[in-house]
């Protein structure tokens, strides 16, 4: 038996803080006291909305992050549990952000069940064909089955109301995969 017929991507906005509290439906996650956000200055790649922050170093995977207190960031860690870090940072100096003119979904559900989170920052490798990974996917850490995009085009194909991206691993053939649900990141009151 196939996958069901998807007519469209259904497209999310995720909104994880309100009032500098959790939504419900969210959870803190442990995140150790000796890790750090140098920078929060920069608005997420998922931003559909002003103040949902990129923070670095990248290697904190802090790609989804919102101001919680005066003193802190949670950052989104996992999309699928829902669960956020929290940072110890001086949210008194942060500036407004707003989105960039073409957000990207921190997270795809492909019409097969296949997770995929965007890869922001570090380093990717590059196919001969000249495509590289936009999007780890998998449930494995350090999975090499990714979304993969041209190095001058967006990974997700939004000609439609089905999206589409292209998946594969290093060096196989890329196959074409419908996107079932996208995310997105927003903050209150912006929609």
């Amino acid at each position: 038996m196939g996958s069901p017929t998807i007519a469209k991507t259904d497209v999310q906005t995720t909104i994880a803080i309100f009032g500098n509290q959790l939504v419900s439906g969210y959870r803190e996650v442990y995140n150790s006291p000796d890790k750090r956000l140098s920078s929060c200055g920069e608005p997420s790649p998922a931003a559909v909305t002003a103040n949902v922050y990129l923070c670095t170093p990248y290697a904190e995977g802090a790609d989804v992050c919102w101001a919680a207190a005066s003193t802190s960031m949670l950052c989104l860690d996992d999309p699928w549990s829902k669960g956020l870090r929290r940072y110890t940072y001086n949210t008194t100096l942060l500036q407004q952000v707003y989105p960039e003119d073409n957000p990207k979904p921190y997270a795809l559900l492909l019409e097969d069940g296949t997770r995929c989170r965007l890869l922001v920052g570090g380093t990717r490798w590059v196919r001969p064909d000249g495509y590289i990974q936009a999007y780890s996917c998998g449930l494995k850490a350090g999975s090499d089955l990714s979304v993969m995009m041209p190095s001058d085009l967006s990974p997700i194909n939004r000609s439609s109301p089905l999206w589409t991206v292209v998946v594969g691993v290093k060096d196989s053939t890329l196959q074409t995969h419908s996107v079932a649900t996208a995310w997105f990141a927003g903050s209150e009151g912006d929609g």
